[in-house]
């Protein structure tokens, strides 16, 4: 199963109305919680931690994780899939990013881009990219 924790809610319709799209379209679907923001990035972190268990796979999106394309990213979110008995939980930070507790506990940093990017807009690529990596492990022609 895979899931995102995102820190924050989507307050622009456009981006709503795309994450839906692209959850609706994935066999499985893409669970998302949401974690409260503008409370203090250590109490972020620990309503993130809360919602992880020992089992669980967590990949922080940061700027300083792997960088991989989207076919390097299909195969290995396909491994991952395959070899791994655990959840994989994406995790985005809020505008202030990720509590150092958060980060250490992750098993994984991955980088969309040493850009910085609202944490909505990132959460749409995430789950474009989630759905783009379905369709390349399918080889279905999306990707083209």
């Amino acid at each position: 199963m895979i899931k995102v924790i995102a820190v924050g809610k989507i307050n622009r319709s456009c981006f709503f109305e795309e994450i839906k799209y692209y959850q609706k379209q994935m066999q499985p679907s893409v669970e998302i919680i949401e974690i409260k923001e503008n409370i203090s990035m250590q109490k972020e972190g620990e309503a993130i931690l809360k919602r992880l268990t020992s089992n669980d796979f967590a990949i922080c999106l940061s700027i300083d994780g792997k960088e991989m394309d989207s076919p390097q990213f299909a195969s290995w979110l396909h491994e991952k899939q395959l070899y791994d008995i655990k959840d994989l939980i994406f995790i985005i930070g809020g505008s202030d990013g990720l509590d150092k507790a958060v980060q250490n506990r992750c098993d994984f940093h991955l980088s969309f881009s040493k850009f910085t990017f609202p944490h909505q807009l990132m959460r749409l690529f995430l789950v474009e990219q989630l759905y783009r990596a379905q369709m390349i492990i399918k080889n279905h022609p999306y990707h083209k």
